[in-house]
């Protein structure tokens, strides 16, 4: 997703409410990466992580967000020096390293 934040969910629980039609979805030549992205606005927007699940921009969830915690840290091994990490988040110094 580019290092944004993200919610993963099983398929089977999401769904839209608005806005399906506009979703367009641009595969990295020769790669697996993927953006699905908004064509009126240009936002990003969910799409598929895998078979079984869905990735969903943290910062589209209108209700229901206060009850979300970060699980995970990407990249904590390049952070700046003044940033402090203050949570119990898994840390993985690259990309994610799954359950692990």
């Amino acid at each position: 997703m580019g290092g944004i934040a993200v919610v993963i969910a099983a398929k089977d629980l999401f769904r839209w409410t608005a806005g399906a039609g506009m979703v367009r979805t641009w595969h990295k030549p020769g790669h697996d990466w993927v953006s699905s992205f908004c064509t009126l606005c240009g936002s990003a927007v969910p799409g598929e992580n895998d078979a079984e699940q869905m990735f969903i921009p943290a910062g589209a969830i209108s209700e229901g967000g206060k009850t979300l915690k970060v699980s995970d840290r990407i990249f904590v091994g390049s952070k700046a020096p003044w940033d402090i990490i203050g949570d119990d988040a898994r840390q993985h110094m690259g990309h994610y390293e799954g359950e692990g």
